[in-house]
């Protein structure tokens, strides 16, 4: 078993707020867990083709004060939930669930790299606040933001290093060797 980290020009963030009334009483896990769920129905049904890799609650705001982690133990008369989804092309999963099937390898969870760099990035270098963090691919770039140490959100452009090294080759009309080493340069 295997946890396969991916990235794909076709992967979408999509961000969705819900709210909620209470009676007053506290606040529970369940709770957000039965809005998280209402959530994740309306990706699945608006987005067929895709699969969730990632749920990214941002922000808990209860009876209009946010809170950026799940408060314990408060009371709430409402409250809303600011959730990010990262999700892949289901083909593309399915692609990679099949390959490794013919070897006996069963896939656990599918991860966005370039979210879970970012991550590792933020946390290992101790950075907080607005950040950008740019991957540049052979065929796309992504790019995650953070505003005020939150996901605001994860975008794909399908164009990648090995599309600069050819404009270069063909607008200085040179050979892609030549052209990938200025690039470098």
């Amino acid at each position: 078993n295997i946890n396969l980290m991916i990235d794909s020009p076709k992967m979408l963030s999509v961000g969705i707020s819900l709210s909620k009334k209470f009676d007053g009483s506290k606040l529970k896990q369940s709770n957000i867990q039965f809005l998280v769920q209402e959530a994740k129905q309306q990706i699945l049904k608006y987005y067929t083709n895709y699969n969730i890799a990632h749920i990214i609650i941002n922000n808990y705001k209860i009876d209009g004060i946010d809170y950026s982690y799940f408060p314990d133990e408060i009371k709430c008369n409402f409250i809303s939930l600011d959730i990010l989804f990262i999700c892949l092309p289901n083909d593309l999963v399915q692609y990679f669930k099949n390959i490794f099937l013919k070897f006996n390898i069963l896939i656990n969870k599918v991860i966005c790299s370039s979210y879970a760099k970012s991550i590792s990035y933020k946390n290992n270098l101790n950075l907080n606040g607005n950040m950008l963090f740019t991957d540049v691919g052979f065929i796309k770039t992504s790019m995650v933001l953070y505003l005020n140490d939150k996901l605001l959100s994860l975008h794909i452009l399908p164009i990648g290093g090995n599309h600069i090294t050819k404009d270069i080759s063909k607008v200085l009309n040179i050979d892609l060797k030549q052209s990938e080493k200025i690039k470098r340069n």
